[in-house]
């Protein structure tokens, strides 16, 4: 039997995917694939949107993710993304991924329209109090 180690993959929202016994974690990262296995050296990865694969009991599981990070430590691998969904859910992850972006648009907007509020609450105060800064 293959040594094994600890997987982690957590989003924002919940804890995609764990499991004790990893045989091989195949990551994207910046400059191209990134292979993890048991008694791996420590390292932090920062990671590219792309598939991610898990190989447990020979057979392999695919994850499509968006960027991220890895910590690799003590036998074990911690992934970090805002999304990862089962490769076999792609529609679903799609989906997922609008209301994302969608979400951030709207926060991009909430901001914005907070800061001219914020530009205007000061320029009357500049008006009615000139040592205002």
């Amino acid at each position: 039997m293959p040594d094994t180690f600890r997987v982690h993959i957590y989003t924002p929202e919940k804890i995609a995917f764990e499991d004790e016994a990893v045989e091989s974690l195949v990551l994207q990262g910046l400059d191209g694939e990134v292979g993890v296995m048991a008694h791996h050296m420590p390292a932090i990865l920062a990671l590219s949107a792309g598939t991610l694969r898990i190989k447990k009991d020979g057979e392999w599981r695919s994850f499509l993710t968006t960027e991220g990070f890895v910590d690799v430590n003590y036998n074990r691998a911690y992934v970090f993304v805002d999304l990862c969904v089962a490769a076999e859910h792609a529609g679903k992850a799609a989906a997922e991924l609008e209301r994302l972006k969608a979400k951030d648009r709207s926060s991009v907007r909430e901001h914005r329209r907070n800061a001219v509020t914020l530009a205007r609450v000061i320029a009357d105060l500049r008006k009615k109090d000139p040592g205002v800064n």
